[in-house]
This record gives structure tokens, C-alpha cells and sequence, in this order.
């Protein structure tokens, strides 16, 4: 990831620097990765291009700096030992052995006294220690700096001496923001015994820089005095501490001190969520939802992300697709539940007042609220406790599919309201309802499945409302206006129907009519529709294989014979580019791919709207014939004109009959 090269080449920089005496400070918010990083791309990356042994020490619950002694003593006396003998020695017996020799040869240089029962190190003298740690080629990365519970001056004086007087390089790894915090939080019981009956000059606005004494001042403005004995509450203690102790600046001394180099530690968080979905399609097709979440929530803790992930994969393992038609679009809106869940579950409890979750809302436009609320109950229940099981998990998503599939019907079908008994209906329900749908017709809103039914409903109409009819034609003409605009391919052909029973001979015969003339429209629209998926085949490095797999493939096996309608498609400028300047192969691939398509057997008059192009082609490829440098490239050419010029004969043959 270039994040991570970024950051190495930064501490590359730092460990080849020589002049500098500073530590490398690596900030970032809690669960933004970076101990992963230490422990798996950092260590690697010196493993390759350094000599210097990494020695990873964890300052979390570290209660004395002795403590960190013994862990890079032990370390680097005994670990890699051990590592070693490891490999060399399978059984326990040798591998104890060798430590038990390894360690009084130690003992006897005085180097690391262990009492093995308890595997416990004693440091040799200070003198010793520190000229043993200076011998060796060490990079000493310390994490979790913020959460040691060691007083953050002692612990970050005490890192100092490796830095400044031994010239270690050390990487230090931790939150700024919580170390600043540690500065004021540090000894604070004694802190406030201090300054809790002292008046000092605190400036009121303490969102400005607080230990600062300039302004307007608010000597005792937070103490009560009540016969002679001062009270102080928490704010005014706060605002002593602040200006007495001066924590921020003294946090700002300390680190101008310590840290030379640092790094801001903020990688991409979408680059991370797709490395961590480790190819879940589910996860990865909805990445936009979540990454939206996290970053309108200001969160970006990784941790939340993997501890979501895990239990979506979890019901995923459980769930079975079978017989379940709009699996996709329920699965999508279980992964977005799953990660708000988590979030809302993970997110800080500070942070509640400032991004409050009110309400999930899918992105799913097919899944009807209710069962969106259902699957985030579904989700709150499976971060709390996962007790579901398999038969429970699939009832559910059953329901879901029942539920989603009869709101997609009666989404798609636009004419719900008129989809009802009409005589036990007012007037005046059967007139809106009929407007409603006369206003999506004229907005093309109206799915253009359902225009047969529409004219049926409209004749109907007209038979009850007599006094005030529809202009049939006038929506006639509005629907071939619509289909001529569409930009899809229109799957479904129309035709006389039963619908047509419930209206008389005449109209009958006029419905007929309109719903042939429909169907001749959208055959003819499906015939001048441009489909974009070759031109786009086009684009690619194997263009021609893949044109040629593209037509045989069998869904498409009889596409180009049933639509007549495969060269109009094709940007022929492209295409006859491709050709001029491609291989042999290319040329015969796109032959094969022709003739798969032009059998003379099915050539016939609907062909026509392939003829333009077929001449176009040939006579590009005619006039490129020139620009042609291989002569058996320019021979096999000059065949294939030969054959599209038989092709377009054919088909002019076919429409003069």
C-alpha cells in the first residue's frame, strides 16, 4: 500500500540519519492500525533493508521502568536463543538442555541471573546494562505510550536516555491527544490538594490556551467562602491545575524534547477496510455504506470494523441462498446493520451527545422500512449475543424475501391503485387514481410493462366515465414517445391479452391493435439500441478473444441472430483501428467472431440495420490497407475485406426480395 511505503521511507530517512539525537514518534488515534503496522510491515521492511534488530516492547499496563528494562533485557539475551533453538531442537528435553546451558553461561558473565521455575530476569548493575544495550544494533519501537501506568514525565524522561545519551534509535508509537491528556491527569489528587485554596488569576474562556493569564479575570469567581472556609468545585480545580501545572505546555516542552521526526499516522481508510474484508463480496459491494458511516461519524477505529466484520461472517456461515430471490439486497442490508450496529455499539460514550444514532436507514431502495427496522433489531441482537441459530437465521431471511418480493411488485407496478375492484370504489377514488397514473405516464414513471394493462384500464374508464373521457390515442402516443427515450433494453413484447375480455368488440379490436403496434416499437427499439458491453470489449487488452468468447457464450448464443443487430453496435472507427494495427490472430479471431454472427443460412432483411457499418468498415479497412507493413497481415486483410463485401451483397440481396 503506498500509505505504508510513505511511512517506511520517513523512517528509513530517521535511521539513516546520524546528526539528529531524536526519537520518531508514529500518532494516530486508537484502532487506526498501528500496531499492525509495527509488528507486520514495519518489522519486515527492516528485516529486509536494515541490520538493526527490532525490540517491540508494549508500554500498556507497564507499572515501573524497571519493568521495560527486563523486557528488552530479556529480549535480547534469551528470545532469540530460544527462536533458534527452536528450529534446531525438536525435543523438549534438548530443547531444555540447551537453555539451561545457554543460561548459566549467562549467569557466569553476570549478564542475566534467571531463576527458570519463574522464568524470572534480575538486571545485572546499571553500568553493565546500559554498555550491554549500547553494543547491540537495535531499533526499540515502544507502543501504547498513552496507556502505561507509569507518570508520563518519568516514563518519556526515562525513553529520553536511550535517545539523547546512548544515540538508540527509538520509534515511539502512541495517541497524542491521550498523552496530553496524561500530562494533566497524572498525579492529579495531588494537584488539586495544592492549588484547591489557592486564588490565581484564570482567564475565563478556557477554549483558548490555558495557561495563559492575559485577559479578563476570574480571580474567585468559582469558590464560595463560607465563614472563613474557601469550598472549590471541580471546574475552578480543573482551571488551577491547568494554569499552575501548566500540563499543555509542559507536554509541548517534553515533546520538543524527545521527538524529532513524527508522522501522522491517518492511512486510507477504504484501503484498509478492503484489505481487511479479505475479498468478502458482500462486504466489498456495500464498502461505500460503510465507509460513509464511519467517516460521517468521525470513527475510525479498525478495531469496530473487524469486530463487525467477524460477526457478519459469523451469520453468513449459517445463512443458506437457496430459493431465496432477492438474497443479494437482503444480504446488502444486513452488512450495512451489521456495521451500524457495531459502530453505534463502539463509538465512544462521549461521543453519544455529538453523533447521536436516532434511526438506521438502508440504502436498499427495495427494502420496505419495516423489514429494514427488522434487520437492525436482527443486528443489535447478534453484537449483544449470538445465540441464533442456522434454522432461526434462514426463517428470518425467508420472511424478508417474501416481504421484499411483494413490495417490489407493488413498487414496479404503478398502477396499484387501479389494480382493485372498480365498483365498490367511489368516484372520486377511481378518478384520482386513474389521474395519478396519467401524471407517471406523462413523467415516464409508469413501467412500460404495464402500458397494456393501462390501455385496457383506459378503455374501462372510458366506458364508466363516459362524459368525460380519456384521449386514448393522446396516451398512445405518449407511450411510444416514452419507449423511443428509454435507454434499456425493453425485455418484455406486448400483445393481445385476457384483460381484453371486459370491453366490447369495437374496443377490443382497437386494443389489439394499439398492443401490436407497441410490440412492432419496442422490437424496432431493442433492434436501434446501441449495447455498450462490446464497445467496451473493445477496450480491452484481448479485445478480439474476447469479442469472439462474448458471442459464442451461451446466453448470447442466439442474441445476434434473433436481434439482427451486431455491426450497428460496433464503433466501427475503433474497431477498424484495432484491426490495422493488430496481429494476424486479431484478424482471424474477429473473422471467427463474423461468421459466427453473419451465418449465410440466417442472413435475411433485418440484417439491414447492420449495413451502414459493415460498409463502413470495409471501407476503412480498405484505405488502411496502406498503413499495413506486414505482407502476410496485408494478405489476410485483403481476404476479410473480401468477405465483408460478400456479406453486405447478401443482405442487399435479402431486402431487394
Amino acid at each position: 500500500m503506498e500509505f505504508y511505503n510513505k511511512i517506511n521511507k520517513s523512517i528509513e530517512y530517521y535511521l539513516n540519519d546520524k546528526v539528529l539525537n531524536n526519537a520518531y514518534f508514529v500518532n494516530g488515534l486508537w484502532g487506526s492500525g498501528k500496531t499492525y503496522y509495527v509488528n507486520n510491515i514495519l518489522r519486515d521492511y527492516l528485516k529486509e533493508n536494515f541490520d538493526f534488530k527490532m525490540i517491540y516492547i508494549s508500554l500498556y499496563g507497564v507499572v515501573s521502568v524497571e519493568e521495560i528494562a527486563k523486557q528488552i533485557y530479556s529480549k535480547l539475551i534469551f528470545e532469540q536463543r530460544i527462536k533458534e533453538k527452536q528450529k534446531k531442537y525438536f525435543g523438549k528435553k534438548k530443547l531444555a538442555s540447551q537453555y539451561l546451558k545457554d543460561t548459566a553461561v549467562a549467569s557466569a558473565k553476570n549478564l542475566v541471573p534467571m531463576l527458570l521455575s519463574k522464568v524470572y530476569i534480575t538486571l545485572p548493575k546499571i553500568d553493565n546494562y546500559w554498555k550491554y544495550i549500547t553494543t547491540q544494533k537495535i531499533v526499540l519501537v515502544f507502543d501504547d505510550l498513552e496507556r502505561s501506568r507509569i507518570d508520563i514525565v518519568e516514563l518519556m524522561g526515562y525513553i529520553n536516555n536511550f535517545v539523547e545519551e546512548y544515540q538508540i534509535k527509538t520509534i515511539i508509537v502512541g495517541n497524542e491527544k491521550e498523552i496530553r491528556n496524561r500530562f494533566y491527569t497524572d498525579g492529579l489528587i495531588d494537584k488539586y490538594n495544592i492549588v484547591k485554596d489557592l486564588k490565581l488569576p484564570i482567564k475565563k474562556d478556557d477554549n483558548k490556551n490555558p495557561y495563559s493569564s492575559v485577559g479578563s479575570l476570574e480571580t474567585s469567581q468559582d469558590d464560595k467562602n463560607d465563614n472563613g472556609i474557601i469550598s472549590t468545585n471541580l471546574v475552578s480545580l480543573r482551571k488551577k491545575v491547568d494554569y499552575l501545572f501548566s500540563s499543555y505546555e509542559q507536554y509541548d516542552k517534553v515533546k520538543e524534547k524527545l521527538f524529532g521526526y513524527s508522522y501522522d499516522f491517518t492511512p486510507p481508510i477504504r484501503n484498509i477496510f478492503e484489505e481487511l474484508a479479505n475479498k468478502n463480496r458482500y462486504i466489498l459491494e456495500n464498502l461505500d455504506y460503510v465507509e460513509n458511516l464511519y467517516i460521517s461519524n468521525e470513527h475510525y477505529n479498525f478495531r469496530t470494523f473487524i469486530f463487525s466484520l467477524h460477526t457478519f461472517n459469523n451469520l453468513l456461515d449459517l445463512i443458506k441462498a437457496d430459493e431465496i430471490s432477492n438474497f443479494d439486497e437482503i444480504m446488502s442490508c444486513i452488512v450495512e446493520a451489521v456495521f451500524y450496529c457495531g459502530l453505534e455499539m463502539k463509538n465512544p460514550k462521549e461521543d453519544i451527545d455529538k453523533n447521536p444514532f436516532i434511526s438506521f436507514h438502508s440504502s436498499q431502495e427495495n427494502i420496505p422500512q419495516s423489514v429494514v427496522e427488522d434487520i437492525y433489531v436482527l443486528g443489535t441482537e447478534l453484537m449483544n449475543s449470538f445465540d441464533l441459530t442456522d434454522i432461526e437465521i434462514n426463517d428470518l431471511i425467508k420472511d424478508y424475501d417474501i416481504l421484499v418480493r411483494d413490495y417490489k411488485k407493488e413498487k414496479e407496478n404503478s398502477l396499484v391503485e387501479l389494480r382493485t375492484y372498480w365498483l365498490d370504489k367511489s368516484d372520486e377514488y377511481i378518478i384520482n387514481a386513474f389521474s395519478n397514473a396519467i401524471d407517471k405516464l406523462n413523467s415516464n414513471d409508469l413501467n412500460i410493462q404495464l402500458y397494456q394493462t393501462f390501455l385496457y384500464d383506459s378503455f374501462l374508464y372510458n366506458n364508466i366515465f363516459y362524459d368525460n373521457p380519456v384521449d386514448i390515442d393522446d396516451l398512445f402516443k405518449k407511450m411510444i414517445k416514452n419507449i423511443e427515450s428509454s435507454d434499456k433494453k425493453i425485455e418484455k413484447d406486448f400483445g393481445f391479452n385476457s384483460l381484453s375480455r371486459s370491453v366490447n368488440e369495437d374496443q377490443k379490436e382497437r386494443l389489439v391493435s394499439y398492443c401490436d403496434r407497441l410490440d412492432e416499437k419496442i422490437h424496432e427499439h431493442n433492434l436501434l439500441l446501441v449495447d455498450s458491453t462490446l464497445n467496451k470489449i473493445l477496450d480491452g487488452d484481448n479485445w478480439s478473444f474476447s469479442l469472439y468468447e462474448h458471442v459464442k457464450e451461451g446466453k448470447n448464443a442466439s442474441k445476434f441472430t434473433t436481434n439482427k443487430n451486431f455491426m450497428s453496435q460496433i464503433n466501427v472507427k475503433k474497431l477498424s483501428k484495432l484491426i490495422v494495427d493488430g496481429t494476424s490472430e486479431d484478424l482471424s479471431n474477429i473473422l471467427q467472431t463474423l461468421k459466427y454472427v453473419y451465418a449465410f443460412s440466417n442472413i435475411n432483411e433485418y440484417f439491414k440495420n447492420d449495413l451502414k457499418n459493415l460498409r463502413e468498415l470495409h471501407s476503412s479497412l480498405t484505405i488502411g490497407l496502406d498503413k499495413v507493413e506486414s505482407y502476410i497481415l496485408k494478405y489476410l486483410l485483403n481476404d476479410f475485406i473480401d468477405y465483408l463485401n460478400k456479406i453486405i451483397e447478401m443482405i442487399d440481396q435479402e431486402i431487394r426480395k
